[in-house]
């Protein structure tokens, strides 16, 4: 990806300029979100009013309202991207010992078209490793939103975020999957009443006995980069590529761990409300910057989508940040205290220099000096569940530089993977970790993940299959009590979803989550009994009973044994590995 530094500044001087709009919606998490009844009835109830229109006449309105077309802007499976038994196919050559299992989860979907013009030109149009990611996404979500909120009836309703990057407090487990979007029922006033929200083609036993591991879920070291195409590039497949994969099969399966499919689990736009918050997190640590020329094409780009009323509509990326457009929502907390699990480190830096307080104005010429790059190592294959870097090779090529860093401590110190290339999926995340010299502590710095790398391919716009990734490490750096980066290793660690995947078994619902059963019946009552039925359709049924068909998975030996193979078949590779401290 071309880095372009003037992005930077067109983000960060527009999102200076204050809040858009009148901001009448507040997006808040999903832990405050389910404490009041009658919000989620409104979720629910548009959740099912979309999905109910999936058999509107294929150029209709209604049908660009739907639940399915929404889930096809994002991508769709077919012959214009990639046929579902491609995707079996490449299971079979690649994971040949746990295909079966994995490929009964494609059982029930179909390969889609799109039905007219307007549908060629809106679907399969997500961005990801490109400098668009964010925005649009963000796009994507606020007209999402419109059409959730005109289903729902109720003009008050904002999409809540999945707030998993929250360590949580006792009681309180924003990591693990709410368990309203869990129970494939939910008990109705007249009886059971088919979950909107339930999604049976989840890794199984997700948010019950599988959760996200929070230690894959800490955004600060992302926040923490003050450059916007890194903190972009290395969002996109770090955090959220994770979630992604641990709540979709290991990315090996459907739904939310494929592109074409991911859209259509009703989770997936509760964690990209939460991609979009982290974005507004670093804008208002970063926003006060006066960094220029602005790179007015970036801004220009825009793109096209459909409204609640079915209608094409398009936005430039420039509408994103200006006060008078239609950006008419805010986050209930996007302050530092809000975002970071812990306070971000006031740094040592140059009179004057730009972010020397972690934010704050400054100008190019002004910005803190850096010494020049240090290559630790090239073109390294990751073949191994562990691969070391020594981190000596940074003061190697200029002591007096290594001696310099010990002297003053600590500062903004980066550590880059460039061009991390991948021929396939690997099913597994890459753990960045640094490891004291002195007495072997860890800590990590961030998680590589892979979600898009299978659909790339059919003119899917996501950038090839090579990414780059910045990690701060100044804060890793003072929790192992180091003086100098050149005191620490870093070690890249393969850890494999398929284990977890395929142990698991067919996902087993728990009991029923305890929603107001008045609420609902109140917010779902004007739709009729075969409305309700199609919400849980016959496809997600035969899915279920394909799974627990599929027979008892590897045994624990047998599955690690299949996550090696996967991985190192992978053939992951980095082109190099980058030290960047600014002195």
């Amino acid at each position: 990806m071309v880095r372009k530094k003037a992005v930077v500044a067109l983000v960060l001087l527009a999102a200076s300029s204050g809040p858009a709009l009148s901001q009448t919606h507040v997006r808040e998490s999903l832990t405050t979100f389910l404490q009041d009844d009658e919000k989620i009835a409104s979720l629910l109830k548009g959740v099912a009013v979309m999905k109910s229109r999936d058999d509107a006449p294929k150029d209709s309105a209604e049908y660009r309202t739907s639940w399915e077309y929404w889930a096809a802007i994002h991508g769709y499976a077919g012959p214009e991207t990639r046929t579902i038994e491609s995707f079996k196919e490449l299971l079979a050559q690649r994971a040949p010992d746990v295909a079966p299992f994995l490929s009964s989860f494609f059982t029930g979907l179909a390969d889609n078209t799109p039905p007219d013009a307007l549908a060629e030109e809106v679907w399969a149009t997500c961005q990801h490793g490109t400098d668009q990611f964010l925005a649009w996404h963000r796009m994507y979500l606020y007209f999402f939103e419109r059409v959730l909120r005109a289903a729902s009836g109720d003009e008050t309703f904002a999409l809540p975020y999945w707030d998993y990057t929250n360590p949580g407090s006792p009681g309180d487990e924003p990591w693990r999957m709410p368990a309203l979007f869990v129970v494939s029922q939910l008990q109705g006033e007249t009886g059971p009443v088919p979950n909107p929200l339930f999604e049976p083609r989840r890794t199984a036993g997700f948010g019950s006995t599988v959760e996200l591991d929070t230690a894959q879920t800490d955004i600060d070291p992302i926040l923490a980069l003050d450059d916007f195409l890194d903190f972009q590039s290395t969002l996109d497949g770090t955090v959220h590529g994770y979630v992604h994969c641990a709540t979709g099969n290991g990315c090996l399966a459907p739904r939310m761990g494929i592109v074409p499919f991911a859209g259509a689990d009703p989770i997936f736009w509760h964690h990209h409300s939460n991609v979009d918050r982290i974005w507004s997190c670093w804008l208002d640590r970063h926003g006060a910057d006066t960094l220029s020329p602005a790179d007015s094409d970036w801004m220009k780009t825009t793109f096209a989508f459909v409204d609640e009323t079915g209608a094409r509509v398009e936005m430039a990326v420039s509408e994103l940040f200006d006060p008078k457009g239609r950006i008419d929502y805010r986050y209930d907390a996007v302050d530092a205290a809000a975002c970071f699990r812990d306070p971000p480190q006031v740094l040592v830096a140059a009179a004057g220099s730009r972010n020397a307080a972690g934010s704050g104005a400054g100008s190019a010429a002004a910005a803190e000096p850096a010494a020049s790059p240090r290559v630790l190592a090239r073109d390294i294959r990751l073949v191994e569940r562990s691969t070391v870097v020594p981190m000596a090779a940074a003061g190697a090529a200029n002591p007096a530089a290594a001696g310099e860093a010990r002297a003053v401590g600590p500062r903004r110190t980066v550590l880059r993977l460039n061009d991390v290339q991948a021929e396939g999926q690997p099913g597994a995340t890459i753990a960045v970790e640094l490891v004291s010299a002195a007495d072997g502590r860890r800590a990590r710095v961030g998680t590589i993940a892979f979600f898009a790398l299978e659909s790339h391919e059919g003119g899917h716009a996501h950038g090839g299959m090579s990414r780059s990734y910045a990690f701060e490490l100044t804060g890793a750096l003072g929790d192992l009590g180091v003086s100098s980066p050149t005191d620490v290793t870093v070690v890249l660690r393969a850890e494999s979803f398929l284990p977890t995947v395929v142990a698991a078994g067919p996902a087993t619902p728990p009991a029923a989550a305890a929603v107001d059963a008045d609420a609902v019946a109140a917010a779902l009552g004007d739709l009729d009994a075969e409305a309700f039925g199609r919400l849980r359709t016959e496809a997600e049924g035969a899915a279920l009973d394909s799974v627990a068909a599929a027979g008892a998975p590897p045994p624990g030996t047998e599955a690690v044994t299949a996550a090696d193979d996967l991985f190192r078949s992978a053939n992951i590779t980095v082109r190099e590995i980058v030290l960047d401290v600014r002195e």
